[in-house]
């Protein structure tokens, strides 16, 4: 939806809107690109529809990533600690493939990870080790943990190519009146 506010009064609204023509009758997923309040909007409009799974979008998820790792190798070059302590693009390689595993098995292969991580580096590194850290605490455990996908039912694991609609119709009618929305 073409929407000047992101908030969850905005989202609810929406999905009030959407749930009174009975839009979600035979939606399983809502796939979203990492906006808790599109989660907990969707929660008070639709209580009657808990079935749902809201699940993050994997492209974001690999862009949010690699922004992650960016910003610990601008971090450790602006305090000038030695070179060799950046995350690599293979430590951020492997973690965006946790998604795809089996709930019972994320942290195992998680762990996995880690130590292939640590054993190709051959030393230890703060930043790989603060990478990994932000993965697992926020993507193994808590809230956001919830929002993988359920690799057994859901074929569907991005929402690229409604983006690439909304931005289409974003730029058309840029500078247009567009009812507010």
């Amino acid at each position: 939806a073409l929407m000047n506010k992101k908030s969850t009064e905005a989202y609810k609204e929406l999905f009030s809107f959407l749930n009174s023509y009975q839009i979600f009758q035979k939606v399983k997923y809502i796939i979203t690109d990492f906006e808790f309040a599109i989660k907990k909007a969707f929660l008070l409009a639709c209580p009657d529809n808990l079935q749902i799974n809201t699940r993050f979008c994997h492209f974001h998820f690999t862009h949010l990533l690699k922004r992650k790792a960016t910003n610990l190798r601008s971090a450790i070059r602006a305090k000038r600690t030695e070179t060799k302590d950046e995350p690599t693009k293979r430590i951020y390689c492997l973690f965006q493939f946790i998604p795809f595993f089996y709930d019972d098995l994320r942290e195992t292969v998680f762990h996995l990870f880690c130590f292939l991580a640590r054993k190709a580096r051959g030393q230890p590194c703060a930043a790989d080790e603060v990478f990994m850290e932000f993965v697992k605490d926020n993507y193994l455990v808590g809230e956001k943990a919830m929002m993988y996908y359920d690799m057994k039912s859901c074929g569907i694991i991005t929402n690229n190519s409604i983006e690439g609609v909304n931005s289409g119709f974003k730029r058309f009618v840029r500078g247009k009146e567009h009812m507010g929305l």
